[in-house]
């Protein structure tokens, strides 16, 4: 162990990667997103209007044109076009193709509007929603008109209901929104690194000792088995918990340079009983992992073999990492506190979100206590092994 983590490329991963990693991560996103969020809205796009019937528009359509990075020309309306529609966008001649049919009802006339768009190009679909924006003011300005004419007062009959800022205040604090946030990435980035710092060391302490020829020499000490898997265990437990302060303090600083670039986020209420239940969860978690890890590894025969067994096995966590993140906690049957790695993930969740009950923590703590327990059957099982010391020969 001690030459495993004398290597620079184990404290490399152990120290540098989630303190440096995770502010990058916060910053980079977040700054790359808004850079492009501003390019598109630079962009000027082209469109073209038909009208049917018409070769010029109909009232007051240009002004909401006007200032939406539009550049828009009208041609007349050719019928049974659609495949040539679909052929110039896909040519990209235009980005959108905006089609108004005027229809007369009664006494008044109602303009149908059909927009052809390609929503997997994103140049298309930004200029589609710039598109629909445009008749969406379009249309209040001829409803307003409308009934003003009818002498009728425009807000009264357009907003007989009004939901005002008192009637929809939000009993939830700007911490709580944040902490729930929170929730439902953190636990999930907690578990995997964990799990994936915990591969490498585990397959260097069994399979890596075999093939050096240590392990035998280590058997015939005067020490039993159990005795050496747990030294084994303690190691590797704490070189991915080790990881895994590092990434506390890395999701720390991540967190915190976010909140800076978005002052309307407020940092979460993390108090000592959050933090308490969030160690715990991740401790237990750490603890059947590690011993499914060493004994998944004390069964294969090189260091190769090792990787090639952990390494699909640590991805079949992603399902019960999906499934924690997906389902609501909120009226949860109290069965998925039981699942295995899924209630350790819930009870993360309940914790940052502020939501937690006593009654789930119990399930989820004693499940956890089980399953850790079995685990650190299943190594010893494993260890116990004649065939181990065969193999090694």
């Amino acid at each position: 162990m001690l030459e495993f983590i004398r290597d620079w490329r184990s404290l490399l991963a152990i120290v540098a990667i989630p303190i440096l990693a995770f502010p990058l991560l916060m910053y980079l996103v977040p700054s790359v997103l808004y850079a492009q969020h501003i390019a598109w809205e630079e962009t000027v796009l082209q469109v073209e209007v038909q009208v049917s019937n018409s070769n010029s528009t109909p009232e007051e359509f240009d002004t909401h044109m006007g200032g939406r990075l539009l550049e828009w020309t009208v041609e007349p309306m050719q019928a049974g076009e659609h495949g040539l529609l679909e052929q110039r966008l896909l040519n990209e001649d235009v980005e959108a193709i905006l089609q108004i049919f005027p229809v007369q009802e009664g006494n008044t006339t109602v303009y149908e509007c059909t927009i052809y768009y390609t929503s997997t190009d994103d140049s298309s679909a930004i200029a589609q929603g710039r598109l629909v924006q445009a008749l969406t003011d379009w249309s209040e300005v001829l409803v307003e008109k409308r009934i003003s004419s009818a002498n009728l007062d425009v807000n009264a009959t357009l907003d007989p209901v009004r939901l005002t800022a008192k009637e929809q205040a939000d009993t939830a604090d700007d911490a709580e929104r944040t902490g729930q946030l929170l929730s439902y990435f953190v636990p999930a980035l907690a578990t995997l690194w964990t799990a994936t710092m915990a591969i490498q060391p585990a397959i260097d302490l069994t399979a890596g000792e075999r093939e050096r020829g240590t392990l035998e020499a280590l058997l015939g000490a005067p020490i039993s088995r159990i005795e050496a898997l747990t030294g084994k265990w303690l190691a590797v437990a704490t070189f991915a918990g080790a990881g895994a302060i590092m990434q506390g303090l890395g999701f720390a600083a991540g967190i915190w340079v976010l909140l800076r670039g978005a002052p309307e986020l407020t940092p979460p209420n993390l108090g000592f009983t959050t933090v308490l239940l969030l160690v715990l969860a991740l401790l237990l978690f750490t603890v059947m992992i590690v011993a499914v890890q060493l004994a998944i590894a004390v069964r294969s025969a090189s260091v190769r073999e090792a990787g090639t067994a952990l390494t699909p096995a640590t991805l079949l966590l992603l399902a019960p990492i999906l499934i924690a993140q997906a389902v609501r906690l909120e009226g949860l049957a109290m069965f998925w506190y039981g699942v295995p790695v899924v209630n350790v993930l819930l009870g993360m969740r309940e914790a940052l979100a502020g939501t937690t009950r006593i009654a789930h923590v119990m399930i989820w703590v004693t499940t956890s206590l089980l399953y850790a327990g079995l685990s650190l059957v299943f190594a010893a099982r494993s260890f116990r092994r004649e065939e181990l010391i065969g193999s090694i020969s």
